[in-house]
């Protein structure tokens, strides 16, 4: 039997259950399949879905609060306790399921997030897992609110200059480019309109709704082939493509339960302003402002008391069979994090998506059939098939 446990935190798995059901049915059809669904997410109660935007909460700050402590109030109103919403209890869960089922072992498939959960379960129940697939590789040992921006930019580099020399991208520093075309948001004086307490007013367009821009697209190497063309038409001032930013920025982790986020990302990192600054020095100025973002967040855990847990950054190891995937160009979790791991699984294999962006597994028949070959084998194929350069997205 096999587990497949979605990212976020926070994201609910129903999304995927016709697709990776129907992988699953046809390539390992005496294999049964757990969609799994993470605490407070999707049909589970209670339910923590709240309405967070935190890519405004630079220009918006004290709707930002408000609206954090508007979800707060209202979990305490019904009795939630949001300590009880971890990755640990999350990979409590899976090992209730299997055994609730009357398994006495079961395949792990973690996507993105996923892959947190994952580790925890090989850590908390080792016996339970037969083996497992980690997509789009979270490190435990690595707060990721401090790394994140500094991964973007630097996937952002490469991905740059492989562009350029496969004639497909203007300039090969795209980040250099962002911070140009950021600067020269900055400057036009833009408002857009914006509503808050069922009152209209107008908040300043700024650089910053233009990474946010960028965040969502560097999920996906055809995304940044988009973003080259996105790039030209800042630099033209596009009035179509510079009022669409603001919304762009309201679906920064759309899908996602943020009442569910805020929960595991409090407790699973250790995030605190100073360690939040300190990883941002450095950096481009558009690219060191997103700092102000995950301080946001640091704010909103302080405010609800939560803390991470003792062991939240203690490396996890093991012997399992474990298959590791990652894209090249993944600015989210980069590969880098992957070989991490893989170091602390002596029975791994990294397989690196050469054109490939976040999470590889089902976007594509390789990764399916890589990830099935070794469901059923516990060994990994030959893989050339990841090799493609085409920079061209699957």
């Amino acid at each position: 039997m096999t587990v497949v446990i979605q990212g976020g935190p926070g994201m609910s798995v129903q999304p995927l259950v016709s697709g990776v059901a129907n992988l699953f049915g046809q390539l390992r059809p005496q294999s049964d399949l757990l969609m799994f669904e993470q605490r407070g997410v999707g049909v589970n109660t209670p339910n923590l879905s709240c309405s967070v935007a935190p890519a405004f909460a630079s220009v918006q700050p004290s709707v930002f609060k408000a609206q954090a402590e508007e979800c707060l109030a209202q979990y305490k109103a019904q009795g939630i306790h949001l300590a009880d919403f971890n990755t640990r209890a999350n990979a409590d869960d899976v090992a209730s399921l299997v055994k609730s089922l009357g398994y006495e072992q079961a395949n792990l498939y973690g996507m993105s997030y996923g892959s947190r959960v994952a580790q925890e379960v090989v850590r908390r129940h080792p016996a339970l897992v037969r083996s497992v697939i980690l997509d789009g590789v979270l490190d435990p040992a690595e707060s990721w609110a401090s790394a994140q921006t500094k991964y973007m930019l630097h996937t952002l580099t490469r991905f740059g200059q492989a562009c350029v020399a496969a004639g497909q991208c203007k300039e090969a520093d795209l980040p250099d480019r962002i911070q140009r075309d950021a600067d020269l948001i900055d400057s036009l004086g833009l408002t857009f309109p914006a509503y808050s307490a069922g009152q209209e007013e107008y908040l300043p367009l700024t650089g910053d709704f233009f990474l946010s821009y960028v965040h969502n697209l560097a999920y996906a190497a055809h995304g940044m082939l988009y973003l080259d063309q996105q790039l030209g038409k800042i630099e033209q001032r596009d009035i179509e493509t510079l009022s669409g930013l603001p919304w762009d920025a309201r679906n920064l982790w759309s899908g996602l339960n943020m009442g569910a986020f805020f929960a595991f990302a409090c407790q699973d990192n250790a995030i605190d302003a100073a360690s939040i600054e300190a990883a941002h020095a450095g950096l481009l100025p558009v690219f060191r402002r997103r700092g102000d973002l995950y301080k946001n967040l640091a704010g909103m855990c302080a405010e609800a008391g939560l803390t991470p847990a003792p062991d939240a950054l203690t490396p996890i190891g093991g012997n399992v069979p474990m298959l590791l995937i990652s894209g090249r160009y993944d600015a989210i979790t980069p590969p880098e994090l992957a070989e991490r791991v893989a170091a602390r699984f002596p029975n791994s294999k990294h397989v690196i998506f050469e054109d490939g962006g976040h999470v590889n597994g089902t976007g594509s028949e390789c990764g399916a059939f890589t990830m099935l070959y070794f469901l059923n084998t516990l060994t990994v194929p030959d893989t050339s098939c990841a090799a493609n350069r085409s920079l061209s997205g699957r």
